[in-house]
Order: structure tokens, then sequence, then C-alpha cells
């Protein structure tokens, strides 16, 4: 109980995150923010403390073992397993990125982020084409996706289209 109020977990999780964000673009204290999630994933067991951990996190092989702890824990949250594409495609593994990809969008209807992550899995497999139906998809969930309209572009380049990509 604080203040006289109930105190959950969910709160206490709340707590953590923002003190970790304090610490990391506040304060400029990275290994302070990383001490805090640590600490608050061990009280928690929280999906979003993990997946802001692995953000702070420079080895991409480990913030994607990260992310994989925090869908373990909890499948159900889309942004755990957006970030995990985007640390796939970095490590070049884009059939998995796809994969993860697909679940957050299967989770999270209309997730740009996602959308942009499955056209950028799929251009570097070079199927430009499933690559430009995701980009005009983003564009079409936020107008102004400055990435959305940059990436349609350059996709059109790929495509031979250099007229189409000025219009993009």
């Amino acid at each position: 109980e604080r203040w006289g109020l109930s105190w959950t977990a969910e709160d206490g999780a709340a707590v953590v995150l923002a003190e970790a964000l304090r610490a990391r673009y506040q304060q400029k204290d990275e290994a302070r923010a990383i001490q805090i999630l640590d600490d608050g994933w061990a009280r928690y067991r929280d999906e979003e403390i993990l997946t802001l951990r692995s953000i702070c996190e420079p080895d991409n092989r480990k913030m994607k073992e990260i992310l994989t702890r925090a869908i373990e824990a909890a499948p159900g949250y889309a942004l755990s397993h957006c970030y995990r594409g985007w640390v796939e495609v970095t490590l070049q593994e884009y059939d998995a990125a796809l994969a993860d990809f697909e679940a957050a969008i299967r989770l999270r209807d209309g997730f740009p982020l996602a959308h942009l992550g499955r056209g950028m899995a799929r251009q570097l497999k070079k199927d430009y084409d499933g690559a430009l139906a995701e980009y005009e998809r983003v564009i079409r969930l936020d107008p102004r996706s400055a990435f959305g309209h940059y990436l349609r572009g350059m996709i059109r380049i790929l495509r031979g289209d250099p007229d189409g990509a000025m219009a993009a």
C-alpha cells in the first residue's frame, strides 16, 4: 500500500521503468539504468522491463537473448517480438525476423514499426514487391512516417523506377 492506495506489481514495474529512463536519458548513467532494470526484472518479472533492458545492450546477440526471455515471460507482448525482429535483421536472420514481425502484427494489428521491419527483412531478401507493399502499408498506417516514404522510394529505385521514387 502506498498513499492509502493498493500497490500492485504493475505499479512497481512502472516505477522501475521510470527510474531507468531517468538514469539513462537525464542522468546519462547507462550502468545505473542497467542495474535498475536488472533489479526490477528480478523483483517483478515484467516483460516491459526486459524489453527496455534489451535496448541498453550493445551486443546484438545478447540483446536477442534478453528479448527472447521477455517473449517467454509474456508471449503476447508485441513490442518484444518487434524489437527482436529488428535485432534479427541486424544479425541477417531474415526468416526469423519475418516470423517475429508477423507475430507482432498478429498481436497488435496496424503496428507500423513491425510493418516497417517486415518490409526491411523482405527488402534484404530481395523480395522488392513484398517490401514495397509493406512500406506502402506503413504509409497508410502513418502518413507522416519519414522512414516509410524514404524506404518506399529506395525500393522503387531498386526495382528500376527512379521516376516513381521521386514521386514517393
